[in-house]
C-alpha cells in the first residue's frame, strides 16, 4: 500500500453481527432476495457513515 508503507501485511478489517453469520455475502444478489431486510441494512451501512470509521483507523495507524 503506497500510503501506508509501515503496514507489512495490509488486511481487510471485517466486523459482522452474530445474526448475519449464516449469510453468504459473496453472493449479494441472492442475499437481497433471501434476506431483503438484512440486505437493505448492509447496503445502507456500506453507502454511508464511513467518516468515523476512517478517522478511527487513521488514528490507530498513527499510534502503530
Amino acid at each position: 500500500m503506497k500510503n501506508y508503507p509501515h503496514l507489512k501485511n495490509p488486511a481487510v478489517l471485517g466486523v459482522l453481527p452474530e445474526s448475519y453469520r449464516e449469510v453468504d455475502f459473496r453472493q449479494p444478489l441472492s442475499v437481497g432476495e433471501k434476506y431483503p431486510n438484512i440486505y437493505k441494512h448492509v447496503e445502507e451501512r456500506l453507502e454511508t457513515g464511513w467518516e468515523t470509521t476512517i478517522s478511527l483507523l487513521e488514528q490507530g495507524m498513527k499510534r502503530a
